[in-house]
């Protein structure tokens, strides 16, 4: 028997809000289940994949600017 893991998902579309959904219990053999209001972790995988995600929009932005890149990305304090 496998075990019932929770998923959260969110959609934007053309810059667009377009929701969000949950599904799944808060933790294998228990039934109450998660709510799109939860707070979670986010392992390894999630934290990699967020940065790259957030890195391919820094670039799209980089892109199609007529900036320096340093104008468009805060100095580190």
């Amino acid at each position: 028997m496998f075990a019932r893991r929770s998923c959260f998902a969110a959609a934007v579309a053309k810059g667009e809000f377009v929701g969000a959904r949950a599904t799944g219990v808060r933790a294998p053999g228990q039934n109450e289940k998660v709510a799109i209001g939860d707070s979670l972790h986010l392992g390894c995988d999630a934290k990699a994949f967020a940065a790259t995600l957030a890195t391919n929009g820094l670039m799209e932005t980089l892109c199609r600017s007529t900036r320096r890149s340093d104008q468009l990305v805060p100095r580190a304090m």
